[in-house]
């Protein structure tokens, strides 16, 4: 159960940092694009008034790059992946806090009822149609989630630091 709770926290770190890492692409996207197309137009205007070919020829490339550019991202859209992959977040964050309540009452009974094996189920079911339908992770995203989870402590899954979280003894569900 504290496993199972682990690897929800994880899968939410994980796609924290994809959100994080697409949200950055975005933005680059952008000032890139706001570049290109602002390169064309300063030189479209330029280069009829100093009579330069060579500005003529900038806005021209330029004015294709930006074409090229804003055609790839059609197709290519990372403001919209990190919408997806923070709506993800979100929910493996609902499920990882429905896990911690659970762990809770479960440690707080003297035993493990019926009603606690069908809350575990339901609890595993939320995460395999997550895993089905949340969108796919980087490895880069995964690294990122690995460092914030070792190395800067953001979420540990050591039995130490699980027992902080976590109320410690708990009757075993079979």
């Amino acid at each position: 159960m504290r496993e199972a709770f682990a690897r929800v926290a994880y899968s939410h770190k994980t796609q924290e940092k994809e959100a994080e890492r697409k949200g950055s692409q975005a933005t680059q996207i952008r000032v890139w694009n706001v570049a290109v197309f602002g390169t064309a137009a300063i030189t479209t205007v330029v280069a009829p008034l100093l009579e330069s070919v060579i500005a003529a020829w900038v806005a021209a490339i330029a004015t294709i790059i930006g074409f090229v550019f804003t055609a790839l991202q059609l197709s290519f859209d990372p403001a919209d992946e990190a919408a997806s992959h923070r709506l993800a977040a979100k929910s493996y964050l609902t499920v990882r806090n429905d896990y911690m309540r659970f762990i809770a009452d479960v440690s707080a009974a003297s035993s493990v009822t019926t009603r606690a094996r069908a809350r575990r189920e339901s609890l595993a079911e939320q995460v395999r149609l997550l895993d089905s339908l949340a969108p796919q992770t980087s490895p880069q995203a995964y690294a990122a989630a690995r460092h914030a989870l070792r190395t800067n402590e953001e979420l540990t899954f050591d039995e130490a630091e699980l027992s902080q979280l976590l109320p410690g003894q708990r009757p075993p569900i079979t």
